[in-house]
């Protein structure tokens, strides 16, 4: 019995108090606050890239549309004039 009281008795110095736990909360809440407004500035880019892609993408299709309106026409002169 005495050596488990002993064992124990050793161990009870390396355990966490409140107050460490206290400090561990506050570092972990400040982490994660700061991943958080990472995460948040990383989700507001992803938006403005969302953004500029669809307006890239409609220019796109608008040029393609253009081109093969043009392409046709100058088509369907040279077979209609030859």
């Amino acid at each position: 019995m005495q050596t488990r009281i002993a064992k124990l008795e050793a161990i009870i110095p390396t355990l966490a108090t409140p107050e460490h736990l206290a400090k561990l909360e506050v570092g972990m809440h400040q982490e994660i606050s700061v991943v958080h407004r990472e995460i948040s500035s990383v989700h507001k880019e992803i938006g403005r890239m969302h953004e500029t892609i669809a307006s890239l993408t409609w220019k796109m299709v608008s040029t393609i549309i253009a081109t093969s309106t043009a392409l046709v026409s100058a088509t369907y002169f040279l077979a209609t004039r030859t």
